[in-house]
């Protein structure tokens, strides 16, 4: 093989390469971008439920204390025990959706 020959086969291996390269790239890239809407998404979806979470204690603190005529303590811990037992039952069934995706 000539000089120019070899020269002209590097080339064009540099070029395939750099067109999967980027190719790869490419994808890498919009897998990323389709990641960070994802997190995005579960993101504000928390903090939505943790908006909710605190209004609703708020509204259960003041019908048990303005309603029920209890003080601010007895109000206080009963939102605690159901927000307890509502974590623990969160808990569970999180436990037992990660067992089924392992089989």
């Amino acid at each position: 093989m000539t000089f120019h020959t070899v020269q002209a086969i590097k080339k064009n291996l540099k070029m395939g390469a750099s067109v999967i390269t980027n190719s790869v790239t490419d994808r890498v890239e919009h897998k990323l971008k389709s990641m960070e809407k994802l997190v995005a998404r579960k993101i504000l979806g928390i903090a939505i439920v943790i908006l909710g979470t605190v209004f609703l204690s708020l509204s259960v603190y003041f019908f048990l204390s303005e309603t029920l005529q209890l003080g601010s303590a007895v109000s206080f811990f009963i939102i605690a025990i159901i927000l307890l037992i509502v974590g623990i039952f969160l808990r569970s069934n999180e436990r037992r959706s990660h067992k089924y995706e392992e089989i």
